[in-house]
């Protein structure tokens, strides 16, 4: 967000005004940490990252956070999830949301816990979002859980390495835009 000086400062006619630049400087730079922890921790393999004007999107591969047909996080996924939330907490006032997305491939699940993909991909996203809230102190108001069970592949589920693909817990960053309020 813009500082209040800087826009008093350009109402007084003391400087130009705020730049745009300022929130995209900030929001590139969350990416690049993101990045750089991504790289220094090998972890290429294992997490996706993709950035566009708007939003950066954090893609933890099949296994990573969770076992097959399970939403209890891996031991291994906390102390990722515990760095990243570090970069998240610095950047907070650039971030919009963070929207938690679980995902599945096709193949049926039917447990007493999870009778569906659906209730499956639900759990996970809730999981990382309680751990970032209650473990890490992320401010709950720019957080959301949802899952898409099988309905949002990235590829077709047609092979194994498919379906791998497909099974996947997907952070999506949404950079904070100021916002006019029509005058």
């Amino acid at each position: 967000p813009l500082e209040i000086d800087e826009i008093n400062s350009y109402l007084d006619g003391e400087t130009d005004a705020p730049s745009v630049e300022t929130v995209d400087d900030n929001f590139e730079k969350l990416y690049r940490k993101i990045k750089d922890y991504v790289e220094e921790n090998n972890l290429v393999a294992q997490i996706d990252i993709e950035k566009s004007r708007t939003q950066i999107l954090l893609r933890f591969k099949d296994n990573v956070l969770f076992d097959s047909g399970r939403a209890d996080l891996k031991k291994e996924a906390i102390q990722i999830l515990g760095d990243i939330s570090v970069v998240l907490k610095d950047s907070i006032e650039d971030i919009e949301m963070i929207r938690i997305e679980g995902h599945t491939d096709d193949v049926p699940i039917k447990t007493v816990w999870y009778p569906t993909n659906w209730e499956l991909s639900t759990a996970r996203a809730v999981q990382v979002l309680r751990f970032f809230i209650e473990k890490k102190g992320l401010e709950p108001a720019k957080m959301s859980a949802v899952g898409y069970g099988e309905y949002h592949p990235i590829r077709t589920n047609d092979t194994d390495a498919n379906r791998a693909l497909n099974r996947r817990v997907d952070l999506v960053i949404a950079k904070y835009i100021e916002k006019s309020d029509g005058t």
